[in-house]
């Protein structure tokens, strides 16, 4: 009788110590499959397979182009480079809310990710924009090109001419007003 016991001590516990083992080794593989995919970062798609949101032309005739599922594209005619980091090709460019052009020839764009900032860009490079004690401190002004300031006259004198006419023709104003209401 306690052969027999022995015998059925042994085999449950002889199961627990298999199961043991196996669990285990299932365990050590599945790590191992998780940092071989952390070492290889899936690329990201390609200006073909991207998914755009926006299209923001600038002045000079070029244009960005925001995509969700990787980031941000310098168009100029029919070719498109990815926008990187000035400084560190691997430091990785959040995603923008929102870009602006400026007269000389770059852009402002906010991000909304972790870093939030300011970021200057220009061609196919980003660069945080920093704080300095001063403007002085910063280097010498870019000369702005006469289309730029073409692009500034034209928009003037749009606004200037909405005004003119809201000046000249008061009473349509108010009875537009009026049947808004």
């Amino acid at each position: 009788m306690i052969q027999s016991i022995v015998k059925n001590t042994l085999r449950t516990n002889l199961g627990a110590i298999i199961l043991a083992i196996v669990c285990v080794f299932i365990v050590s593989c599945d790590n191992k499959k998780t940092s071989t995919n952390l070492e290889v970062p899936k690329p990201p798609p390609t200006l073909a397979n991207a998914m755009l949101l926006e299209v923001t032309p600038m002045l000079d005739g070029s244009a960005y182009a925001k995509s969700l599922d990787s980031g941000l594209w310098y168009l100029r005619s029919n070719k498109a480079v990815r926008v990187t980091v000035v400084g560190s090709e691997s430091t990785r460019l959040p995603s923008f809310m929102e870009i602006t052009p400026v007269l000389d020839g770059g852009a402002y764009a906010t991000s909304w990710e972790t870093n939030f900032g300011l970021w200057y860009l220009r061609a196919d490079r980003a660069e945080k924009v920093t704080e300095v004690k001063s403007l002085a401190d910063a280097r010498e002004l870019p000369k702005i090109s006469n289309e730029a300031v073409y692009a500034l006259y034209l928009a003037e004198r749009q606004k200037r001419k909405v005004a003119e006419e809201r000046a000249e023709n008061p009473n349509e104003l108010d009875s537009s007003a009026a049947d808004e209401r």
